[in-house]
């Protein structure tokens, strides 16, 4: 069938035409090939992937503070 158009093949097929036609979101899409990124959009992941390293660590003491402040406040209020 290499070659035949798709009008011809349709109705030997037995399906109808219309719905190929009113829903076009069901043909095969293009695939497009990606750009590579620019240099500025490369410093500004190393800049994201940077902030979010400190965001890491700036969690783990802002825990090990509150921990710290919780254990002496219970000490204080002798809970425990």
């Amino acid at each position: 069938m290499t070659g035949t158009r798709l009008a011809l093949v349709v109705p030997s097929s037995g399906f109808a035409l219309r719905p190929l036609v009113c829903f076009p979101a069901l043909a095969p899409k293009a695939v497009s090939i990606a750009a590579a990124p620019s240099v500025a959009a490369v410093d500004e992941i190393s800049d994201l992937l940077q902030l979010e390293e400190e965001n890491q660590k700036l969690r783990k003491l802002l825990a090990e503070k509150l921990r710290a402040e919780n254990a002496d406040l219970r000490k204080r209020l002798n809970l425990g």
